[in-house]
């Protein structure tokens, strides 16, 4: 969203997100209460900048353990796998 607010394609956000959530067998979860506790974790664990240890944060309260993402970041995070784009 903040993506593309910035790049001055405000108007296009609505229908961005709405497209999201039309996309066939797609899952949306909730994120819980623990999760920015388990962030801050991966913080102290891994380095990982804020937005990155809340992904990892919901993978593991998902039991996901494989991430899609150009982001090397990831890869310094034990249980999770990195699948470059």
């Amino acid at each position: 969203m903040w993506a593309t607010v910035k790049n001055g394609r405000k108007e296009a956000l609505r229908q961005l997100i709405e497209g999201i959530y039309a996309i066939p067998n797609l899952a949306i979860r909730e994120v819980g209460s623990e999760i920015p506790l388990s962030a801050l974790n991966f913080i102290d664990e891994s380095g990982l900048k804020p937005r990155d240890a809340f992904h990892a944060a919901i993978m593991r309260s998902l039991g996901l353990t494989e991430i899609v993402s150009d982001d090397h970041d990831f890869d310094k995070v034990k249980r999770i796998r990195r699948i470059e784009l």
